[in-house]
This record gives structure tokens, sequence and C-alpha cells, in this order.
């Protein structure tokens, strides 16, 4: 099990790598683009810059779809490696020897929590899909780039409840306690 949820952790990590680099490569050719064009109008030449001079067509858009998609794999990669805040008030009311029950009844429960917010991006993205919603940048329809939500909640509800049935997989907690 423990291999299976490293490597779907490294799979995940890879598309989160991947998009935020897409990112940074429209974010820079938008840049380049608009300084290029506004140097080619400052030099004269007029009508080849004069359409470009806002930056490329679509790249800060297609920017923002692919960082949706990283920043929201971020949840499911936060899950998998321990690293999310969590409240540690509930640790101090239970003795250390109920610390792998008290574990494994989070985890229940956050695994509950992540499939019910799945449930609902799922049923968002379903009634977008059927009222035919488009980006109207790009003139197509936005309800893929939604399909991240709902995955992104599923594939944390699926690693809680691994935790849950193998609690030697769970990672230790890494991240801020509030």
């Amino acid at each position: 099990m423990q291999k299976f949820l490293r490597g779907w952790q490294w799979l995940e990590s890879a598309v989160a790598v991947v998009a935020f680099t897409l990112v940074a490569g429209a974010l820079i050719v938008d840049v380049m683009g608009r300084e290029l064009f506004a140097l080619f109008n400052n030099i004269g030449m007029y009508d080849f810059a004069e359409s470009w001079l806002g930056g490329v067509f679509g790249a800060q858009r297609f920017a923002v779809h692919a960082t949706q998609i990283a920043g929201m794999l971020g949840f499911s990669i936060v899950v998998g490696t321990g690293g999310h805040l969590r409240p540690t008030v509930v640790d101090k009311l239970f003795p250390d020897h109920m610390d792998g029950l008290v574990n494994r009844v989070s985890d229940l429960i956050s695994a509950g929590i992540c499939a019910g917010l799945a449930w609902m991006c799922w049923d968002f993205m379903l009634s977008t899909k059927a009222n035919h919603e488009i980006s109207m940048v790009f003139q197509i329809e936005i309800w893929p780039f939604q399909l991240i939500l709902a995955y992104v909640f599923a594939s944390a509800a699926a690693r809680y409840l691994c935790y849950v049935a193998m609690p030697s997989a769970r990672p230790d907690t890494k991240g801020g306690d509030l």
C-alpha cells in the first residue's frame, strides 16, 4: 500500500510541476511578447506590432487554468505528505496511548468531509457541463477544468481511507499546528 501511495504522490506531484512549468512558460512568453512588440512599435514597425501590444492572446488565461490545476493538486499532495495544518487541541483531550485510535477516527472524518466535497464539486461540474458554459477566451467548455476540484477531494478522501485501513501508511504530521 505504501508503494502505491508513493507512486500516486509522485504522479500528482509530476502533473503539478508540469502545470507550474506551463504557467511560467505562458507568462514569460506573454511578457516577452509584450516587450518585443513594444520595441517593434518604437522602431517604427507599427503594422507588425500594433495588434500584439497587449501580449500573446490567451497566455494569461491559459496560465490561470494551469495554475488552477497545479494549485488544486497541492491539496491532495499536502494530504499525502502530512503537511497540512491541523487543530491539536483534541490531541490534549485524550491520553497518548489513544493516539492511534484518534488518528484513525480523524482520518475517517476527513475522508467523509473530502468525499462530500468531491460529490458537491462533481455535481457542480455536471451542471456546468449541462449548461455548456464556455471559456470566453478559448471558446471551449470549462467543465474539464472544474473536474480537478472533484478529483483532488476524491483523491484526498481515498488517501484518508487508506490511512484508516493501514495506519502505518499515514505520514507524520509535519505541518503547522493550530
